[in-house]
């Protein structure tokens, strides 16, 4: 019995372990133009198979839990699959060429993803999150605005 307890502990502190929070990881690089792309630093270790969701869906203001949601699921959404080792604080992940998964450059530096986002150079907010999905997120972990400045 303590041998099958013990067990239930180490999956559930598995599972604990992926979850990461908001400011864990931080964008460093945009790229509207051409094919798009963007590029993400690890504030802290990121878990061993870790799922990422990147959109640019537009969202409603509310809070997770408190009515928010994304308004619009008709842009961009990126699923990243970190793979089966712990990317380390400090490392930088690059995601290149997500405005087509047929474009010859398409993936991303540290893992695999799927899916593609369409960048806009103005008006444009990148959200990266864990969720249930890629539209249902749990935590947002950051974000990235690119706006026009009126002066």
């Amino acid at each position: 019995m303590r041998f099958i307890l013990a067990k239930i502990a180490l999956l559930l502190s598995l599972q604990l372990s992926a979850q990461l929070t908001a400011g864990d990881i931080m964008f460093v690089g945009y790229n509207a133009d051409g094919n798009d792309g963007f590029s993400i630093l690890a504030l802290v270790d990121i878990p061993a198979n870790s799922t990422i969701y990147f959109t640019d869906n537009e969202w409603n203001g509310s809070p997770i839990g408190g009515g928010g949601a994304f308004n619009n699921l008709n842009e961009g959404e990126i699923t990243w699959s970190t793979g089966g080792a712990i990317i380390t604080a400090g490392t930088v992940v690059n995601f290149l060429e997500t405005k087509s998964a047929a474009n010859p450059g398409y993936g991303s530096s540290v893992g695999t993803i799927s899916g593609t986002i369409d960048l806009n150079a103005s008006n444009e907010v990148l959200y990266a999150f864990q969720g249930t999905n890629d539209s249902t997120p749990t935590t947002f972990l950051s974000a990235i605005a690119m706006m026009d400045l009126i002066v």
